[in-house]
């Protein structure tokens, strides 16, 4: 909801994606400005994708009580929080002032569904939602109010998963099947739990949760830390970080805590550290009146939670 700055090559991807078949749901404002944050005339790309055509180019927040006409002689009463003058619309229910509520529109094999008001109190429009036709028949059994962000590096796959805090729902767990290629390895960063060679997941999350999966090609059985065991105040010790897998590694994350003697870490030394290829190298600058004694330093891999540690003497 709010996509108020969409610009004229990616209103045109999205009007393949409907001619092709595809769903395009929007809400008031959407499309209102360029990539640019420059406003369209009122007959901008986004109006014609959508079927409406904006009178003054002002979008309005004020809660209006409104019963929406539907197909099949039924009708839909709800709160709508604000909505945009748009020139009438030939069989679409009105607000009192004529601007469209709804608006439906078949484009090629497709179709576009423009909502005019904002489309933010999910459980408020649940109704509404129900009861147009376009929305009507995506209906298909699976869990809604959850948004998946994925992101892609060096062949490993990262899911973001949150549960809509606003939409309450079963509390059983829902089965995410992620429609990755078999023979992948999956993990679960935050519980810093192997689930499998598998594409699927059963995430129990209350509402406002989140989760967050990687689907890895190989799986890791490792971490390791390869330098020197002691060291004097004042000097450097480096050392080589590697992840190890039963695979060629991609780009990990390794979180490294540097331990005091006095079991307090060594804030200044403590860091998150990028492998390229599963490796990277690692410096602890230590201070020439850092404590001495036995040093500890850990290291974990933040997808599959493996970890490991050394002991580090460091003397005068």
């Amino acid at each position: 909801p709010g996509s108020f700055a969409i610009g004229p090559d990616t209103c045109a991807a999205l009007e393949r994606f409907v001619r092709a078949g595809g769903l395009l749901i929007a809400d008031q404002g959407a499309g209102l400005l360029n990539e640019a944050g420059a406003s369209y005339d009122a007959a901008g790309p986004v109006c014609k994708l959508l079927g409406i055509k904006r009178t003054d180019g002002q979008l309005y927040y004020e809660k209006t009580e409104v019963t929406c006409a539907l197909p099949g002689g039924e009708s839909q009463r709800f709160s709508a929080w604000g909505h945009e003058k748009l020139a009438p619309v030939e069989g679409a229910p009105a607000y009192e002032d004529g601007s469209p509520i709804v608006v439906e529109r078949a484009l090629g094999k497709g179709r576009t569904v423009f909502l005019n008001l904002t489309a933010a109190d999910v459980p408020e429009l649940r109704g509404l939602f129900n009861k147009l036709p376009a929305l009507a028949r995506i209906g298909d059994g699976r869990p809604r109010g959850y948004e998946v962000v994925r992101l892609d590096r060096s062949g490993i796959h990262y899911y973001g998963i949150l549960r809509d805090y606003r939409v309450k729902g079963e509390d059983s767990p829902v089965r995410m099947r992620l429609g990755e290629p078999g023979g992948r390895h999956l993990y679960d960063v935050r519980s810093k739990t192997y689930l499998g060679r598998t594409s699927v997941a059963d995430l129990a999350l209350e509402p406002g949760q989140v989760a967050l999966l990687a689907s890895v090609p190989y799986e890791v059985t490792g971490v390791q830390f390869v330098g020197a065991g002691e060291a004097t105040q004042g000097e450097t010790l480096r050392a080589r970080l590697t992840v190890l897998a039963d695979g060629q590694p991609g780009d990990h994350v390794l979180r490294v805590d540097v331990i005091k003697p006095g079991g307090a870490p060594a804030e200044a030394y403590c860091r998150n550290v990028v492998t390229r290829g599963g490796q990277a190298d690692f410096a602890i600058p230590f201070a020439p009146n850092d404590p001495v004694g036995q040093w500890q330093v850990r290291v974990r891999d933040i997808v599959s939670g493996k970890e490991m540690g050394v002991s580090v003497e460091l003397g005068e």
